[in-house]
Formats: C-alpha cells, sequence, structure tokens
C-alpha cells in the first residue's frame, strides 16, 4: 500500500515538473512593427498615388498577420483602392478580407497601397493589422491623400510653377490645365486671373490654401 502510494506521488511530481518544461508561446514573444515612410501626400486625378508601408516581425516566434483596410471618411467613395501584401491584392471594386502575412523572427513584408481619385477632395485610409497568434495585439496607420485644385501643371504639388502655368495660359495661348478645373484654385466654377491672384496669395502673403 505503502509503495504504491510512493510511486503515485512520483507520478504526480513527473506530471507537474513536465507540465512547466513544456515549451508555452506566451504573449511576450509575440510583437510586431508596422512603419510608413510617409502618410501623407497630394495627388492628381486619374494618377495613381503609392504608399509604401513595413510590417516586421519583432517577436521571437513566427506569426500570422491579418492585414485590412478601413476607408474612413471623407474618402469619395468612387475612389478607386488596392492594398497588396505577399502577392495578394484587394481592390475596391471587389468585397476584400483580411490578407494574411505570414512572418518569421525578424522577417518583414511590404505592404502597398494605392490610391486612383477621379475627384478633388481628401482620401484617408486605415491599414490595420493584427496579430492571429494574440487578437489584442494590433496597430494601425492612417494615409491621406489631398487632391486639391491650384495644381495647374499636374506636378503633384501648388508651386509658383502653377501661377506660371495659369498666366501662360491666360494671357499667352499655353495649354490649359488637365484637368481645366485643377487651375480653378478659388472655386468659383471657372479659371481666370482670379486664381492667379488667390495661388499668389496662398504662396507668399499666407493666404487660405486652394480648395478641394
Amino acid at each position: 500500500m505503502l509503495r504504491n502510494l510512493k510511486l503515485s506521488m512520483v507520478f504526480i511530481i513527473i506530471l507537474v515538473v513536465g507540465f512547466f518544461l513544456i515549451p508555452v508561446k506566451s504573449n511576450s514573444q509575440v510583437s510586431f512593427t508596422y512603419t510608413a515612410p510617409a502618410t501623407q501626400k497630394s495627388g492628381i486625378i486619374d494618377s495613381l498615388a503609392t504608399f509604401n508601408s513595413t510590417l516586421t516581425n519583432t517577436g521571437s516566434v513566427a506569426d500570422t498577420y491579418d492585414v485590412d483596410l478601413i476607408r474612413k471618411p471623407p474618402t469619395p467613395v468612387q475612389w478607386w483602392i488596392r492594398f497588396c501584401s505577399s502577392g495578394i491584392c484587394w481592390d475596391s471594386t471587389t468585397t476584400h478580407a483580411p490578407i494574411p502575412v505570414s512572418l518569421g523572427p525578424s522577417e518583414s513584408g511590404e505592404i502597398l497601397l494605392d490610391i486612383k481619385p477621379d475627384t478633388f477632395g481628401t482620401g484617408n485610409v486605415t491599414m490595420r493589422i493584427t496579430s492571429r497568434t494574440n487578437l489584442s495585439l494590433s496597430d494601425s496607420i492612417t494615409f491621406t491623400l489631398y487632391v486639391r485644385r491650384g495644381d495647374a501643371n499636374g506636378d503633384g504639388k501648388t508651386t509658383v510653377s502653377d501661377v506660371v502655368f495659369l498666366v501662360n495660359y491666360l494671357f499667352k495661348g499655353g495649354p490649359a490645365p488637365v484637368p481645366l478645373e485643377s487651375g480653378n484654385a478659388n472655386c468659383d466654377t471657372k479659371v481666370t486671373v482670379s486664381d492667379v491672384v488667390y495661388l499668389v496669395n496662398y504662396l507668399f502673403k499666407g493666404g487660405p490654401p486652394p480648395c478641394a
């Protein structure tokens, strides 16, 4: 009887010790970083703007992450949006689902966000990353694309070159802005010398920016 009791105690001790020796994937081993070199850009109608970001597994174990897109107001609903990672892409013409990205320790993956605006306005799109190992571990970055009038020469920014472009168009028979509305800096529905004055005030006198 005593011998059986001793054997039972030894067996229990072995089970307890074995339990603590089994490697367990703790949440402290699961971590990642999500970064982007630029989160704001100026866009041009019907031209593709691309935002790059990087997901890095900084934990000590492999993990799979869900990469998802959230369109935030006031992004115009007709703007075309696509995001890609690990060779998988979803765009706004389809019903998208999160893209799974698997990374080993210290591995990184690139995430691309493409936006093609077809109207003036501001687009806000958030990319969200969630760990499948630890669902409470999540991070996100919001990318903003501004498509404003005033970029008369279509180079993606508003500078004195746009003033010169408008002057050439209005007074010297130069080419028209494409689209024409991009030269309508003050949003009065037409492109005139008033838009030149408006841009000069914005660029050199602290006036309001061109309207969206």
